[in-house]
């Protein structure tokens, strides 16, 4: 009883499952991808005339301007791979419907990667009948003389073409159909096709050690009793009994891992509390760095600080890009010179343009305050003034300058923006 039973278990281990794969190359249920060969074909359509699904795909042969034979269409692919249907028997499934065989020489389907490299496979016309027609085509039999340039690549399949040759190229035919193109692969073995010799089976060989399974059974028990305390040594006996996770204790931070990929062990402090990302092996305190600090809300932002400016200049201090701000102050101090002076003005731009330089810009020079009278003007000369911006719509702002030929070349300004978010 025992043989015949691993006899059985060894004969369902050994047989692979009976079945076939397939891919479907086109449901043929529409003409959006398809296009006639040439002007010898016409009438491209779908047609309720089907073997699978909704619609099969419809043409006809025509006596065209290209003076061909053939009454073809054909579509491109997305780089179709089709090298596992090709061995043991493996085969090409093509619904073909024709209202008559008298003109035609063969049919066939054609796969490449482009219409200058393909195969092609073929059925004659003495093995077609009027109507629909189950054409099987073995993959790895293609029509050598169908065959084109490089021919095919079996895993790159970009190309495929659908039609018929006729004995003559003013022969004509209307309504030639086929419908979903499949590429099937060849069956598996099956019991009845696998070799005497595979259903031998060697019982002796079968045979159990029971001495050394019993010293498997004593290693799985003492790792078993080691993963209830995870390790026996460790300073004293876990006192629950079952399944204990273990985790290293340290007094201080372990050093960090050479490599990503590293295996490591989580930490407890010496207590056995676990230790998280955040906590201060200092303070034994728990803490993140705060991600937008109250402190960094307030900026100083320094536009420019210029001396010794050449006399007879104009030119932009410096821009600032306003977004994101709820307020901010813009402060200015030009200081007088032995020789030259500089007056400065301020432009801000509601633009949305991520270039400063390239936005346009509007003359708010009145809206400053001059820190030493408190007068508004439309320009400043020496002085030190302010201008409040808050929570207006606006993106750019810039300072110009400009120094008068006093002949010192010794103009001087200094720009800097406060900011708060």
């Amino acid at each position: 009883m025992l043989k015949r039973l691993i006899l059985i278990l060894a004969l369902m281990w050994a047989l692979p499952a009976h079945g076939q794969s397939f891919k479907v190359l086109d449901n043929c249920e529409s003409v959006a991808s398809w296009t006639v060969l040439s002007t010898d074909t016409s009438g491209l359509a779908v047609d309720v005339n089907h073997v699978w699904g909704h619609y099969s795909i419809e043409f006809d042969k025509v006596d065209g301007a290209a003076n061909t034979v053939y009454g073809a269409v054909y579509r491109t692919l997305s780089s179709v791979d089709v090298e596992e249907y090709a061995s043991n028997g493996g085969f090409f499934l093509l619904p073909l419907y024709v209202s008559a065989t008298t003109d035609i020489d063969h049919c066939f389907l054609r796969l490449g990667t482009s219409a200058s490299h393909y195969n092609e496979w073929r059925v004659d016309d003495d093995t077609l009948s009027a109507g629909w027609n189950n054409v099987r085509l073995a993959i790895d039999e293609p029509n050598a003389s169908g065959n084109t340039g490089n021919g095919w690549q079996s895993s790159d399949v970009d190309y495929m073409a659908v039609g018929c040759a006729f004995d003559a190229q003013d022969d004509t035919l209307a309504d030639v159909r086929f419908d979903r193109i499949v590429a099937i692969g060849g069956e598996q073995a099956t019991t009845s096709s696998l070799s005497n010799d595979l259903m031998v089976v060697d019982i002796d060989a079968m045979r159990v050690d029971l001495a050394a399974l019993e010293v498997l059974n004593t290693a799985i028990k003492t790792a078993a009793e080691k993963m209830d305390d995870w390790d026996a040594t460790e300073d004293g006996t876990a006192a629950t009994d079952g399944p204990q996770i273990m985790v290293e204790a340290r007094t201080s931070q372990k050093a960090a891992m050479t490599a990503n990929g590293d295996a490591t062990r989580p930490v407890a402090n010496d207590h056995g509390e676990l230790v998280i990302a955040g906590t201060s092996w200092t303070t034994k305190k728990v803490g993140m760095e705060e991600a937008d600090p109250l402190s960094e809300h307030r900026n100083n932002i320094e536009l420019c600080d210029l001396s010794g400016i050449t006399q007879g200049t104009s030119a932009v201090c410096g821009y600032f890009d306003l977004s994101g701000y709820q307020s901010v102050t813009v402060h200015c101090k030009a200081t007088t010179t032995p020789t030259d002076t500089t007056t400065y003005t301020i432009e801000c731009s509601s633009d949305t343009e991520t270039t400063p330089a390239d936005a346009s810009y509007v003359d708010v020079t009145t809206a400053f305050l001059e820190l030493g009278d408190n007068d508004h003007n439309a320009s400043y000369v020496d002085e030190e003034t302010i201008l409040l911006l808050s929570h207006v719509p606006l993106h750019h702002c810039r300072v110009n300058y400009d120094t008068n030929s006093g002949g010192g070349d010794d103009g001087a300004i200094t720009c800097w923006v406060k900011v708060l978010y």
